[in-house]
């Protein structure tokens, strides 16, 4: 980040730079009479100027493009970061689930095996139920 910001000052300065000696340049141009410059030398001073302000143009659109990389790196850096939160945080709500799975796992088992003692007895009274007479009238035989 502090390279591109290094890079910007510096193409900036140099806009800036160039911004300069182009006015100097229509300074000196208009202060010179046209009739005093042979025409080359006219032809040339204008086809300087133009290139110097095509470059300008050029470097000023490279500074617009950087600057809007720039922000959409930004952007992204703001969302990975997002992202890394919430990757986080569900990293941790599913620790969390798993422990609370575990504990329902091993309370099943403690309940299971409670029952299981509680179940046989009940089986054993349930046998002694059905072994046992269905009517008053069986007692009587």
């Amino acid at each position: 980040v502090s390279d591109e910001k290094d890079a910007r000052g510096y193409l900036q300065a140099l806009a800036s730079k160039m911004t300069e000696e182009l006015e100097t340049l229509r300074n000196s141009s208009l202060g010179a009479r046209a009739t005093d410059m042979p025409w080359k030398m006219r032809r040339f001073a204008k086809l300087d100027m133009s290139a110097r302000l095509e470059l300008q143009s050029a470097l000023d659109a490279e500074i617009r493009a950087k600057q809007t990389i720039q922000e959409e790196l930004n952007k992204a850096k703001a969302a990975i970061i997002a992202s890394e939160c919430k990757l986080q945080e569900s990293e941790k709500k599913n620790q969390d689930l798993v422990a609370e799975v575990e504990k329902l796992k091993w309370e099943t088992e403690e309940f299971r095996s409670e029952k299981g003692v509680k179940h046989q007895e009940s089986q054993n009274s349930f046998l002694a139920f059905l072994n046992a007479p269905t009517s008053v009238l069986d007692q009587f035989e």
